[in-house]
């Protein structure tokens, strides 16, 4: 049943404004950007997390300089990423949401930040597999298809369109 339910719920959300305008909320910009930061703040926490978890793997291999490389490149990763978000979007998109009329804020939180931010989110999800995978098999063959398309992801929903 709860799988029914969010199979249905999750549509229902992201097709509602093409049924008809967005209304009945106001918006405070600068609440509603920092919010939307804290989240991905959390998730990429969670990145972090996954590094913890990629060398859980590795008990039967003693801390080497391999694994320690592995680390060090799994939370440059990780801040690399922080970086692409963090540099300055919170502040342009404070001040797009400041400029912008009732009906255009609701516009842009509902497009640039439930759309940008879930396809954001997933990227940093799939990077965080990446990450976890390529440091538990280290010394094998780790699926770089996760680093590559959680990467790719993440850098396409931040880019806005021209």
């Amino acid at each position: 049943m709860g799988l029914g339910v969010l199979a249905t719920a999750v549509p229902v959300l992201y097709l509602s404004p093409l049924l008809g305008r967005v209304r009945g909320f106001v918006l405070e910009p600068h609440h509603f950007v920092e919010r939307h930061a804290l989240l991905l703040l959390v998730v990429l926490g969670k990145s972090v997390v996954a590094i913890g978890i990629g060398t859980q793997g590795s008990t039967t291999h003693p801390v080497n300089a391999p694994l320690a490389l592995g680390l060090a490149l799994g939370i440059a990763v990780a801040s690399g990423l922080w970086w692409v978000y963090f540099d300055g979007d919170e502040e342009r998109a404070d001040e797009e949401f400041e400029k912008a009329t009732e009906h255009r804020r609701q516009t842009l939180a509902y497009y640039a930040f439930t759309g940008a931010h879930l396809v954001t989110i997933t990227g940093i999800i799939l990077v965080a597999a990446g990450i976890s995978d390529a440091i538990h098999h280290f010394d094998g063959h780790a699926n770089r298809w996760w680093l590559g398309c959680g990467t790719a992801e993440m850098k396409a929903a931040s880019t806005p369109p021209r």
